[in-house]
């Protein structure tokens, strides 16, 4: 997530080997150049399929964020492969969201819902 400015708010998913092990992570290019690299809530590579995620409206540090607008960013990299990027921004306040985000090489839906 980030905010109208393009400032990482928080990382809520990263899928990739843990320990040092994946020498792709900065394949990231977009979440390594926003985040530093800074790796928090580190989950195993995933194989093709859907998956959820859930932001709690919170940063990094844990404190609610303001209504505003921000952008929902979903990266993917394949090893030895292209990397690929979706976004959208969403104004958080009172009103529910329901968006998708597009198609993009190896991400064939990505879906925002937020509820207000």
């Amino acid at each position: 997530m980030e905010d109208s400015d393009g400032n990482l708010v928080k990382t809520l998913m990263l899928c990739h080997l843990a320990g040092g092990q994946d020498r792709w992570l900065n394949s990231l290019t977009a979440w390594y150049a926003a985040g530093g690299g800074s790796d928090t809530t580190t989950e195993g590579t995933k194989p093709a399929g859907s998956y959820d995620c859930t932001w709690d409206c919170t940063d990094t540090s844990g404190k609610r964020v303001e209504a505003g607008t921000y952008n929902s960013c979903v990266e993917a990299a394949v090893e030895h492969g292209n990397e690929v990027v979706v976004a959208g921004k969403q104004t958080l306040g009172s009103a529910a969201i329901d968006a998708d985000l597009g198609i993009s090489g190896e991400l064939s839906t990505v879906h925002v819902k937020y509820t207000a």
